[in-house]
């Protein structure tokens, strides 16, 4: 059975990089039990999605959303986001940004919403993960039947 180990590296200096992913091949060693007879391993280095893919998009609507809905059945799906995103999209506007506005007369919160379908792949999944922490803290559940949907179709994508 193939074990698999996987490493993300945010940006930064490449010899930080090298040095982590040094590090982290050390430990793959031991949790992929790497024998001295068996010592070949690959290593795939690709560029990170810059936006959230069709497949995070799906899951969020197809999966995390409806688990709202059941315990916040008069909400729409829409309001149930925008609620969310008061939670745990709100971002501090920039000074240059308060200034122009004080400018312009126009007197505005200190934050904004930052959109979700411009949050990147990471800030997106970390979103997500908010979202469920605060599901279970309301009572609810991810239904895994539409969990596995979405696992399933994520694999058929994969191919």
């Amino acid at each position: 059975m193939k074990k698999k180990t996987s490493i993300t590296l945010k940006g930064g200096d490449p010899i930080e990089s090298m040095i982590h992913i040094n590090q982290w091949l050390n430990v793959s060693q031991e949790v992929l039990d790497i024998t001295t007879h068996s010592r070949n391993i690959k290593v795939t280095v690709e560029k990170a999605t810059s936006q959230r893919s069709i497949l995070a998009n799906n899951y969020y609507w197809g999966v995390l959303i409806p688990a709202f809905q059941r315990e916040w059945p008069d909400m729409s799906k829409e309001s149930i986001h925008d609620i969310l995103g008061e939670r745990f999209r709100k971002t501090k506007k920039s000074d240059e940004q308060i200034e122009k506005e004080v400018e312009l007369g126009i007197h505005t919160d200190l934050f904004v919403v930052m959109s979700s379908a411009k949050m990147n792949t990471f800030d997106f999944w970390m979103y997500c993960e908010q979202c469920t922490v605060a599901l279970s803290e309301i009572g609810g559940y991810l239904d895994a039947y539409e969990t596995k949907e979405y696992m399933e179709a994520k694999k058929v994508n994969e191919k």
